[in-house]
This record gives C-alpha cells, structure tokens and sequence, in this order.
C-alpha cells in the first residue's frame, strides 16, 4: 500500500485515536470533533470512504462508523505516530529503579511498571548469565542436610539457594569446601566455573560439587531468563478470544516460544511492532506485541523488552515506552561495566 497524503493520515490518526480507546466504531461525526485540523465533515467523509476502499477501515454491519483494518493500524503505527514520552511517566520509570544495582531486580521492576502503565503484558529477556563473572562462593550451614549455597558475580547479581545434602557436613568443612571452590573459579565465568566443576567431578565425586553442578546448570535454564508481568490484564480485553486466551496463557507458562522469539527480534535495532498476523506467535495473533533491545556499547543486544496487548493498543504511548524503557535498562548495564 502507497503513502497516504496529509489529509488522508490526518483522518486515519484521529479515527484510530479515538478506536484505540474503547474499541467501537468511530463515526465522521467524531472525527470532525476531535480532528486538529479544519476539515469540513463532507470531506471527512469521502476521505473516510477513500480509506475503506483502500483496506484501511472497515464497516461493522452492527455500525455506521468504522474501525481500522489491520493494514490501518499497520500503517497508523508506523507512519503516524511518534516517540515521545510524557516526563511523568518517565520519573516513574526511573525513579522504580532509582535505587536499584542488580540487573535482575532492575528487569523485574521494570516489567511489572510497564505492565502497570500500559495495562498490557510486560515481557523481559534477560541476559544470558554464561558470561557473568564469578567473585565468590559461599556456604551457610542450616538444619539438618541442608546447605544455602551463595553465588556472587561482578556484576552485583547475587544467587541464594538451598541445597540438600546427603550427609550431615560440619561448618569447618563447608567452609573450607567453599574456600577450595573459589580458589579454582574465582573470575572465571559461570560457565567455565560449570566445567571446572564437572571436571573435578570426574576426577573425585564430591557432594558439594555434585550440588554446586546442579545450581550452575539451573542457572543456564532459558526459563529463569524470562520474566513475565500482567498477563491477566489481557483478560480486560473482550476482543480477546477465549480459546486464544488460553493458548497465550499456555505460552507465559511454558516459555519456550517467547524466549526463541525475543531471542530473535533482540537482533533487530529500534523498536519492532508486530501487529495481529505479522505476530510470530501464532497464540497471539489477535494481538499486537512491541519489542526493543537493549545492551551496552562495548556488547551486541544483550536482551528484550516488549509488551503484549489488544490490536486496539495506545500504540502511541506503548511504543514510546518500551523505547525509554530499554534505554534505562540499558544504562543499567552501561553501570556495571564501569
């Protein structure tokens, strides 16, 4: 489809504004009102006809106003809209994360405040973790064969976790266990430190390198990379199938798909907006979703941020928020390297 010409986008941009807020109809009448320009309803209409002709609007046989066709909103978001983000909604962004070092909080905040803002589904892939580098190791004994196990990288990303054992093993031992441990991994990768710790394995089985193999080998688990916010807010949305619901309800919960998606699109620069059948989720294809990237300089895209929601989003303000989004998340990064 061509490019529309001033008067043409005008109208659309208004039409689809005034969709986006409630999803019925919208009639010359209400675009007339609410259009910033001087244009006589006459006109409006024959340019609202126009645009029906050229598979931008369609009209409901309940209605006689129309609602944007998927083409329309295709073009609405990304010929008719800008990013601009008001500075309100930008103190909340960053005054959520004001205080926060640890890139792992930092991305659950910030999901659960883009899901709060926009009322759609906040989607974060983090970082893979193979990278992170190692600063110390740790063991606290507690009751009976249990051991907290305490993993410190570089970066400030710390991981506690509990560990059963199937011997009693005194205080001094797991001490000096631990003190062994990070004498050999100490500012290797997590990675690396999981082959020392194989190899130590083979040669002598230990039981705390045993635990220690499992803890490092969850942490490479795809699914702990991702975080998923709001996904009852699509239930708001009654041009949401039910049956599609569900099978995106499936999708948070399994995880897969979405990961091996962001793992994609994280490739690409800017923001992407995939709207309705341009989806790669087949569950979501009655949805919009919108993505960014976000890394460091020294570093390619590192990870995502999107959100999914309804094909009638404020794609306007949505879009302007995952862009400043991943610029903070970004800068989160930029931080740890220094």
């Amino acid at each position: 489809m061509g490019k529309l010409n001033d008067r043409a986008g005008s109208v659309l941009k208004c039409l689809i504004d005034l969709y986006t807020q409630d999803g019925k109809a919208v009639g010359s009448k209400a675009v007339c009102e609410n259009i910033a320009e001087k244009i006589s309803p006459a006109t409006i209409r024959s340019v609202m006809a126009d645009l029906e002709d050229k598979g931008f609007l369609i009209s409901p046989h309940t209605s006689a106003g129309r609602v944007p066709t998927e083409d329309g909103l295709r073009y609405y978001a990304h010929d008719l809209i800008s990013i601009d983000l008001d500075d309100e909604v930008k103190e909340k962004l960053k005054e959520a994360i004001a205080n926060v070092s640890d890139i792992e909080v930092a991305i659950k905040t910030l999901s659960d405040v883009v899901a709060d803002l926009t009322s759609y589904t906040g989607i974060i892939l983090s970082p893979k973790k193979e990278n992170e580098i190692l600063q110390a190791i740790n063991f606290m004994p507690l009751e009976g064969e249990r051991v907290l196990a305490i993993l410190v990288a570089k970066s400030g990303y710390v991981e506690n976790r509990i560990i059963e054992i199937p011997a009693l093993i005194p205080a001094e031992e797991l001490a000096k266990a631990a003190k062994e441990l990070n004498d050999i991994v100490f500012g290797k990768t997590l990675e690396q430190a999981r082959e020392i710790i194989i190899k130590s394995l083979r040669e002598h089985k230990n039981t705390l390198d045993v635990a220690m193999e499992k803890i490092l080998e969850e942490e490479f688990s795809e699914s702990k990379s991702l975080v998923v916010s709001g996904q009852h807010n699509l239930i708001t949305y009654p041009e949401i199938v039910r049956e599609k619901l569900k099978d995106l309800f499936d999708v948070f919960e399994e995880k897969k798909l979405i990961i091996g998606l962001l793992n994609v699109v994280k490739r690409a620069e800017g923001v992407q907006i995939f709207i309705g059948k341009d989806c790669p989720l087949e569950a979501a294809k009655e949805c919009s979703m919108i993505t960014a990237s976000y890394g460091t300089k020294n570093s390619e895209s590192l990870g995502t941020i999107g959100v999914i929601g309804p094909m009638r989003m404020n794609y306007q303000q949505t879009v302007s928020i995952i862009d400043y989004t991943a610029k903070l998340l970004s800068e989160v990064l930029e931080k740890k390297e220094k």
